[in-house]
């Protein structure tokens, strides 16, 4: 992998939902987790219609350095934008890299 391209720093979220409203509700408490350098790449966008009205939705892959750690309960965020962490691949079976697919969140 070229280490050029991992020019992106990005920093991954964990919940720890630990705050309460005033009902007693667990409300989510994004915490930093970790910041690693990342090469990011858009994935996908489309467009559709739901609710009445047009949405959006943009994927992103970023690429890191491989982790065992990073799970689907755990957001990016990136250049002031948050995404859902969908899936964390190692797409050669080396632990090497790690692949994040990630979706925009509104």
């Amino acid at each position: 992998m070229d280490i050029g391209k991992m020019r992106s720093r990005i920093t991954i979220k964990q919940n720890t939902g630990t705050q309460k409203d005033s009902t007693g509700a667990v409300i989510p408490n994004w915490i930093d987790y970790v910041s690693v350098w990342a090469e990011k790449a858009h994935k996908t966008s489309r467009k559709f219609f739901a609710a009445q009205k047009v949405n959006a939705e943009v994927q992103e892959l970023f690429t890191i350095w491989y982790r065992k750690d990073i799970t689907t309960d755990m957001r990016v965020s990136f250049d002031g934008k948050i995404y859902k962490i969908l899936g964390a691949n190692d797409p050669d079976d080396t632990k090497v890299k790690l692949h994040i697919i990630c979706k925009a969140v509104a």
